[in-house]
Formats: structure tokens, sequence, C-alpha cells
């Protein structure tokens, strides 16, 4: 999730990145959460000062405020506008876990509920001292929309989730280091959660073992087994995921000790993208290959396999790809900068308008072509040079469930939702080979 606006993020690169039991679906969502719990504690969610908090974000704290003192975490009733779908006879037995981002949030409504098990929010970020932060999506976390999108998902029965974010060592370090810290980082996931009348929360802490910090993964996997431990004191049905790199289980260690880790939570997100740095340096190439290249797809599934049950494994997909500028229009080709993430539904545009289009939608690998001239670009770039785009085709992430499907993988799941918006295709091929099969 380190691209700013866009990705969760893999092992494979700098900057972001067994049992084979059956998977027993998750209990339904605490829609009424708020009716088992007294007043909310007065430790844990503290909104540190930052330069970036508007009126907004003193509204949300002001309105928080006010729903300790009364009470009143229970969800609203969704607004005429906002009508949640028939709810579905059950949600899919097969997890799908999509992640929903607060810049894409004002999508929801295009969401096909019935295809998903689980949503999770993304993000609030939390600092060094385990507070939360007040960045530039906090005022989104007080929105209506989020309200209205709870509201839907848990009449449809899906279950939501908060995605609480950390992606510098130094503060993760703080925070698994320091005992007051820890303390207080467990208790913000905690009322978060039960701020919003959610089901669960989900660990996004992105970093390395860093030499400088040689407790930092035995720390993280404390803090993982604490945070799950503390939701279900509030909601013994509250759910744990850790999203981890997709070289995470590669044995040559990190952040995540995936067998340490697997104990404490209900699943592992793996972010199985962003491989096109390692795979091939200075060239263009998949964002995530299902079999080609060093780290690709089956090679991820096989090394979770070897580190925990298949049961505990939700497989990623990505709704986006990458653009370069390139030296010349064949494939793989030489770069010339670094790439440009965009969303599914932003490269299909892109290819509405560009000039020279070369489209090889059929490979193994899709990916295009096309030339943006120095200046009257019917795209916009004024680039001057050839550009290049490898990306998923609902045809590619079909083929990644037919791995989830054969490994017997807890389920699947996307980053993320609203990337593919004005198209169906992509919902069409998640319910054809994961929710009608089972």
């Amino acid at each position: 999730m380190a691209l700013v606006g866009l990705s969760l993020t893999t092992a494979s690169t700098a900057t972001q990145l067994q049992s084979h039991t059956v998977a027993v679906a998750f209990p339904p969502p605490a829609t009424a959460l708020a009716d088992r719990i007294a007043s909310m504690p007065q430790t844990g969610v503290v909104h540190a000062a930052t330069e970036v908090a508007t009126a907004a974000a003193r509204s949300v704290a002001a309105a928080t405020a006010r729903s300790r003192a009364t009470h009143a975490a229970r969800p609203t009733a969704v607004p005429a506008r906002a009508a949640a779908p028939a709810a579905p006879p059950g949600p899919p037995s097969r997890e799908v876990l999509g992640f929903a981002p607060a810049w894409t949030l004002d999508t929801w409504h295009e969401w096909r509920m019935q295809d998903l098990s689980a949503i999770a929010y993304f993000a609030v970020t939390v600092d060094e001292n385990g507070n939360t932060v007040t960045d530039d999506v906090w005022p989104t976390w007080g929105s209506q929309d989020l309200t209205d999108m709870v509201n839907a998902a848990h009449a449809a029965h899906v279950r939501v989730l908060v995605t609480i974010r950390c992606f510098d060592e130094d503060q993760i370090n703080s925070i698994v280091s320091d005992p007051t810290h820890f303390a207080t980082a467990v208790q913000t996931a905690a009322d978060l959660m039960r701020m919003r009348g959610l089901d669960g929360v989900v660990l996004d802490f992105e970093g390395n073992s860093d030499p400088a910090y040689p407790g930092i993964t035995q720390g993280f996997t404390q803090y993982v087994s604490a945070v799950r431990a503390r939701i279900r004191s509030y909601n013994p049905n509250a759910e744990l995921v850790v999203a981890t790199y997709a070289g995470a289980a590669d044995g040559q260690g990190g952040l995540y000790d995936i067998p340490a880790l697997s104990p404490s939570v209900d699943a592992f997100f793996v972010m199985a993208y962003d491989m096109a740095g390692d795979n091939t340096p200075g060239a263009a190439s998949a964002n995530a290959p299902l079999q080609v290249g060093h780290y690709n797809d089956d090679v991820v599934v096989q090394q979770y396999l070897s580190q925990t049950a298949a049961g505990k494994v939700i497989l990623g997909v990505p709704y986006y790809g990458y653009k370069w500028s390139v030296t010349s229009p064949g494939p793989n080709a030489a770069v010339a900068g670094d790439p440009e993430p965009a969303t599914y539904s932003q490269m299909l545009s892109d290819f509405a308008c560009a000039q020279s289009l070369s489209v090889h939608g059929d490979d193994s690998m899709p990916w295009a072509a096309w030339y943006s001239p120095p200046d009257g670009d019917p795209c916009g770039a004024d680039l001057g040079t050839w550009r290049e785009v490898y990306y998923d085709s609902a045809a590619t992430i079909g083929a990644k469930y037919d791995l989830v499907n054969q490994a017997n993988l807890l389920g699947t799941g996307m980053w993320a939702l609203g990337f593919d918006t004005g198209h169906n295709e992509l919902w069409d091929m998640l319910h054809a080979k994961v929710t009608a099969r089972h």
C-alpha cells in the first residue's frame, strides 16, 4: 500500500512492498456491537496534532467525543439514496476480501456485495506512539460515505474491517519495543473497530528486519497476538488479518515470521503484486505474473503453504498495473524512468485515446504499447516516448482464482475496490470462478 493512492506492496521491491484444510466461513458481522459494550475506553485513539489537521478532522474528533458520551455507536439507518441491494442467501463460502481505499469509497454503490465476504476500509494511520494520525484520509473515517457503505455491507451479510497502517520502520520499532507505545497501539486497534461497529482489524505494517532493530520481528509477532486478544475481549468473533509481502514466506526473514504469526491471525492477505522490479530490473514486465519469472503467484503460494495452512491464506490480486516510458514498443522494453501506477479503469481509458496502440491482450501477461508524441498527445501526456503497460485482464485474474481453488486457499481478495469503476468484467470473473462455484 505504500504507493500513494494506489497499491498494496510486496517484499520483492525496495520501496514497498501444511494442511490443506477446508476453509470455514467466518461468523456473521457484529452489527449490534454497540449494544454489548459500555462506554468507549478513554485510552488508545488519540488524535495526534499534525500540520495536516483540518476542520473536517476536528469535526470528526468532536463527533467521536459525542459518541463516547452517548454510547451512540449503533449504525444509522441507510438513507434512501444509499439503499442496499437485496441481501444474498449468504456470503461466499470461500473468503473474498476487498480493500476499500478512502479515495475510492464514493464508488461503493458499484460494488457487488453478493460477491464479497468482507471489506477492509483503508486506512487509519498510527504513529510511533500508537496514536491515530490526522492525515489526508483521516476525515473519511468519519464520513457519511463510510457509514453508508458499512450499513449496506452489513445488510448484505458482508463484514467490514478497519485497516491500521504504519509504513515506517522507525515507527514500527517504537510501537513494538516500547511498552507504553505497545499498549496504546493495541488499544487503538480495538477502539477503532468499536468506534464504527466493525467486525475486525487488518494490520498493514510494512517494513523489513533492519539490523538496527534486532527485536522488531519478534516484537511485531507479539503485537499481533496482543491485538487479537484485545479485539476478541470486546467481540469474540472479531477477525484479525495481517497484510504480508509476496516474498514474506521465502525463508529469508523479514518483518513477518509467518509460522510464528499463524496462531494469532485469522488470515494473511498476501500482497501478490509489484514483482516487476525484481523479475526484470530495468525493463517493463508483468506486475503479478502467474508462473513466469523468479517471483510469481505459483511460487508465492507454494512458499506460503510451506509455512502455514492453506486455510490461513488469502491471495491478493491487483486491479492495477504499471505504465513505463520505454525505448521501443517491443515486449519487456528497456525503461527510461520510473513506472507510473494505473488502475484498471485508467488503463482502459489510455487504450481509448492512445496513438499507434498495440494491445497484446491474449498473452498470459497482457501488455500494450503506444506512442506519446511530444505535443498534441490525445491522452494528454506529451512525453515524446513510447509507452508500455503490463496489466491483469479478467482472464489472467481468473487464472489466479483457479490457483486459489486448486490450492484450496482460504480465499482471494483485491487491491482495490473501485479501481475498476465503470466496468463489470472483473466482477463477472470473480462470480464465475469463486462465488458461483461454492
